[in-house]
């Protein structure tokens, strides 16, 4: 299978918007006329984001320094009509859904656009429900344009697993050092993986450098696109046939075959193909693919398994799945529509993923399908998974995330909040997807003072370097103000980077309202202690004055017992002071 172009655009990646946008370039010499229509689409639907350029040349700037969705284009425009502008833009773009939108409606022109490659094409009318019209075109072109796009993507990855598993596989980091070396690359080389694994690549194979193999390698490396090549490697003595292609992760693979001798040629398919059947049977889901007359043409023992069906695979191949649909509707809940929507999708040949099905014994699958082309016409895949282990684990999940009286939520390392449980929006007054999508700190709630907000935010930012942050807080509820012992967790994958920040608090308003409440009781009583100390020592000076002068003039056992007695208070003074001091 050949590997398709990298050089279409993808569509835009969000991180944080909780809608997917889509991006339209619109192209036409009248700017009110441009801005008018900007304006109706994006009311029609508000996942647009028009940009308007004047001429067929701007257009092409901004298509050289952004990234867009689809282009609308007049036809009527100086300089470079819009089929010359669709002819321009296919030379870089040949997938990029293009709508010619045109006061100048004729056959011709209709019959240059389709030959252009237009995607689809819209005659202005009068009146503002064409640009309805126009915005569902658009829609469902970008739709279309993207789920091909996945469709292809998914295709091409495993196409090259199917079509490479047979040949040698090596695969090198960043750094250029070993980090796979299969069993055939260990024939091919006479070099053990256990030897290979952490060495440079261009010490290994010095007689690699300044040839061609250098230059596609280091190719990839820096442009991140696959390629391709036959070349001879004369430390090897032979040709090799090499796919390369970067990795995720950084780096780059290369799978390889000695092309010298037919008969590997051979063993090549032969082991591709028991790849093929091993990996379909091994799939941990159920697939039936349909041939053009919509008859069973594989299948595989899971999707048996998955719908009580008896015997092995090959007692369905031939089936006619219209039939097979019919029989196997009574299993779901709502099974007219099942059929119903099964026939649909086969007619549209329209893509989904995860559509949800609900059955009689309370299980729950999840359904993707796919058209494919088969070289005798149209074919159509499905994929179906018993989820019901993961609803269960949910719905267990939600119960205990939303029965607690303390404050928990789920954050994105960089704050955006992912869910926040019920006691959370309660005290806050504020629905769900309110709060979904915004940063923590810039919520309502944690805007009782600046200080709230700057500790909020530098929680989450240590957080997110893995650190365990702990807090005292008071946020501003829908109808009161509360203080909060608050937290934030890191939660960490198994290479230790943070996936998550989970951020607790429970409410130690009255708490924090008795300790107060302790402490002036306290106050209050140390002065009424300094109050009494002092108020007794002028007294006790008078007493001790007349003791000395008393012992003076007589002597008495008396005395002796009023001087300990004033010794004692005194000291019981002195204690008391020293206390509320």
């Amino acid at each position: 299978m050949q590997r398709t172009p990298r050089g279409d655009h993808k569509p835009a990646a969000k991180a944080e918007q909780p809608l997917e946008t889509f991006r339209v370039l619109h192209v036409d010499d009248e700017p009110d006329l441009s801005e008018m229509v900007g304006i109706y689409l994006e009311r029609a639907d508000d996942r647009f984001e028009i940009v308007q350029a004047n001429s067929a040349s701007n257009g092409l700037d901004q298509l050289s320094e952004q990234t867009f969705d689809c282009v609308i284009s007049d036809y009527d425009m100086p300089s470079c009509n819009g089929i010359e502008f669709l002819e321009e833009l296919r030379e870089e773009f040949p997938n990029l859904p293009f709508i010619l939108f045109t006061g100048k409606g004729t056959e011709e022109i209709a019959s240059d656009a389709i030959s252009a490659g237009v995607t689809d094409y819209l005659q202005k009318q009068t009146g503002t429900d064409q640009y309805t019209v126009l915005a569902n075109t658009v829609s469902n072109a970008i739709e279309h344009y993207r789920a091909s796009q996945a469709v292809r993507q998914r295709e091409q990855r495993l196409q090259t697993v199917l079509d490479c598993v047979t040949d040698a596989i090596v695969e090198v980091d960043s750094d250029w050092r070993f980090t796979l070396v299969n069993q055939q690359a260990e024939e091919l080389y006479e070099m053990d993986e256990e030897y290979l694994l952490g060495r440079d690549f261009w010490e290994v194979f010095s007689e690699a450098l300044d040839t061609r193999f250098e230059a596609k390698y280091r190719q990839v490396m820096e442009t991140r696109e696959p390629t391709s090549f036959v070349e001879y490697f004369s430390q090897l003595d032979g040709w090799f046939d090499i796919d390369i292609y970067p990795k995720n992760e950084g780096g780059i693979g290369f799978y390889f075959a000695e092309v010298t001798e037919q008969r590997e040629r051979q063993q090549e398919l032969e082991q591709a193909n028991a790849v093929l059947s091993t990996l379909f049977e091994t799939l941990p889901v159920g697939v039936l693919a349909e041939d053009a007359d919509r008859n069973v043409l594989a299948v595989n023992n899971h999707l048996l398994d998955l719908f009580e069906f008896s015997g092995p695979p090959e007692d369905v191949h031939g089936t006619d799945c219209v039939q097979l649909t019919e029989q196997v509707s009574d299993t779901f809940v709502e099974s007219n529509q099942f059929v119903e929507r099964t026939n649909q999708l086969v007619a549209d040949r329209e893509p989904i993923d995860n559509e949800r099905l609900v059955l009689h014994d309370d299980r729950i699958f999840e359904r993707d399908y796919r058209p494919v082309e088969l070289p005798d016409g149209d074919g159509h895949l499905w994929v179906y998974k018993d989820i019901s282990d993961q609803e269960e684990q949910r719905r267990r999940y939600e119960a205990v995330f939303n029965q607690t009286y303390q404050f928990t939520g789920l954050l994105e390392p960089d704050g955006t909040v992912l869910e926040a449980n019920d006691t959370v929006l309660e005290f806050a007054g504020h629905d769900r997807n309110e709060v979904v999508g915004q940063k923590m700190w810039k919520l309502p709630l944690f805007q009782y003072s600046q200080e709230t907000r700057e500790r909020a935010q530098s929680a989450v930012e240590r957080a997110a370097d893995g650190d365990f942050v702990h807090h005292e807080l008071h946020l501003q509820g829908a109808d009161r103000e509360a203080i909060i012992d608050f937290s934030v967790r890191p939660v960490t994958d198994e290479q230790g980077s943070v996936r998550f920040l989970v951020p607790e608090g429970h409410e130690i308003t009255d708490r924090k309202e008795h300790e107060r409440s302790l402490q002036r009781e306290r106050d209050r009583l140390d002065e009424f202690a300094g109050v009494l100390s002092h108020d007794l020592r002028n007294p006790l000076n008078v007493a001790e004055g007349r003791l000395e002068l008393a012992q003076e003039e007589c002597d008495s056992e008396h005395l002796l017992a009023i001087e300990t007695a004033l010794d004692r208070m005194d000291r019981l003074t002195e204690d008391q002071s020293i206390t509320s001091g």
